[in-house]
């Protein structure tokens, strides 16, 4: 998406800070931008819930209400803060039933706790709300499926006819749902403009001007690309080429706003992060990660979950942040801190990253269907076949065969694969077991070393 264009400040933020390839995997099997980014404020794997993209302004009319009515109807809170998460309930609910035990806006109510005042600026709503679809919206599905999301609940694969495209909020809310300072309303950030996917692209000049004024006391800012995700929501209605110009445009017109916001606070000063908190739809694989300031040296970034320098975790967005504020991470942060190695990096091998993450995300649920599918079998037929003799050399080496499967498909990654499909990589994976089952077998000679070699 970034190879080949010319995004000067981008560019400056890549030359001169740390930068990895970034795991965006949260608490659901798919991904969205939304889950993306209740994981970044959770600092742990987490799940938006069906409406995590309703956030709206505290004055904005929604439900027959105000936001600030609606929120306080449904939680009984005050709406002490410009943007409220009108889905905060279906939010906590959703990841109190998901493994991790994620909080939703820690990463807010700890910089809110120590003092620390933060914003959030962005809206990436398409088609733009109309006074007619504002009055339901706030109960519309806030995940739009792409062409590999199959396992959808049935209420997020509903696409709905207005796509809200507010949960940025998720990155400095609190973990009632609210945002201090900032807006995502679509008459405070956009502006018309043919070029753009549903006419509309962020505009710089009035991103700047709410911002300029509240700069000065903020410890925590999030300016959100949105038209990124505009692009990304209508690329199914567009040419690969099309689509492609598109991109270009709304990267264009982040990198002038990355550039107006270094003019104002310099990286010399503050620490700036590039975060993509999901993959494009359908497509899977890993994101980019940079950050650069003072005390941040040029190189690949690393951090204590990954241990392996240019790869980093989403969950460790927020740690990074609290530990650049002095604030103390809380218990329920299960990601480490994201540092810099100092090692050199190129666009190649970050390629191949992602190239390896997206084969590895297609692969897995294949992967691991076939060899269930294939240790079923093997049990059933050897129970049968056990029921009338007492042991077979070709069951003892199905069994051997069938568990190299899941090493099988960590290899697959490593051999060049990039034009191969889903199908070929399954028949290469049951091939490399096949092989290392063969190369294992001789070892049956030498008792239990045998089982050790199997092993």
């Amino acid at each position: 998406m970034l190879e080949g264009r010319d995004l000067p400040n981008l560019q400056k933020v890549f030359d001169s800070g740390a930068t990895a390839s970034l795991s965006t995997r949260s608490a659901t099997a798919y991904s969205s931008l939304e889950n993306g980014y209740a994981t970044l404020g959770a600092g742990n794997r987490a799940n938006a819930g069906s409406l995590g993209a309703a956030a709206f302004n505290r004055s904005e009319e929604v439900d027959n209400s105000t936001a600030c009515q609606t929120y306080h109807r449904r939680t009984g809170w005050a709406c002490d803060g410009d943007i409220l998460q009108l889905g905060i309930v279906d939010a906590v609910v959703s990841n109190e039933l998901e493994l991790y035990d994620a909080e939703v806006g820690t990463l807010g109510s700890a910089l809110r706790d120590a003092g620390l005042h933060v914003a959030v600026f962005g809206n990436a709503d398409g088609p733009v709300l109309t006074d007619e679809s504002r009055r339901d919206v706030a109960d519309q599905p806030a995940f739009e499926p792409g062409p590999l999301d199959t396992e959808l609940p049935t209420e997020q694969a509903q696409a709905p006819t207005v796509k809200l495209g507010r949960s940025v909020a998720f990155a400095a809310m609190n973990r009632r749902g609210i945002v201090e300072r900032g807006t995502v309303s679509e008459k405070s950030l956009l502006v018309d403009d043919p070029r753009f996917p549903y006419g509309v692209r962020m505009s710089n000049a009035k991103t700047m001007e709410r911002i300029q004024p509240q700069l000065a006391d903020l410890s925590y800012l999030v300016v959100e690309a949105s038209d990124l995700e505009r692009v990304d929501r209508a690329k199914r209605l567009a040419t690969v080429e099309q689509n492609d110009e598109l991109i270009g445009l709304a990267l264009a017109n982040a990198d002038e706003l990355l550039g107006q916001l270094i003019a104002m606070a310099p990286l010399e000063e503050n620490l700036y992060m590039v975060v993509s908190p999901a993959p494009p739809r359908g497509i899977g694989g890993l994101t980019v990660f940079a950050m650069a300031g003072p005390g941040v040296e040029s190189g690949l970034a690393v951090s204590a979950t990954t241990r392996r320098a240019g790869y980093v975790e989403l969950t460790g967005v927020a740690p990074t942040v609290l530990a650049e504020l002095g604030v103390e991470v809380p218990d329920d942060v299960t990601g480490r801190r994201i540092t810099a190695t100092g090692r050199p990096w190129t666009i190649e091998g970050f390629i191949r990253a992602n190239e390896k993450g997206i084969v590895g995300e297609q692969l897995r649920k294949p992967a691991f269907l076939a060899f269930v599918a294939a240790f079923a079998v093997l049990l059933v037929s050897a129970a049968a076949y056990f029921y009338r003799r007492p042991s077979s050399k070709a069951f003892t080496f199905a069994a051997v065969w069938s568990l190299y499967l899941p090493a099988s498909m960590f290899l697959v990654v490593l051999l060049p694969f990039a034009s191969w499909t889903t199908g070929v990589n399954l028949v290469v994976m049951g091939s490399i077991a096949l092989v290392l089952a063969l190369l294992t077998w001789p070892l049956r000679r030498f008792g239990r070393l045998w089982c050790l070699g199997a092993a």
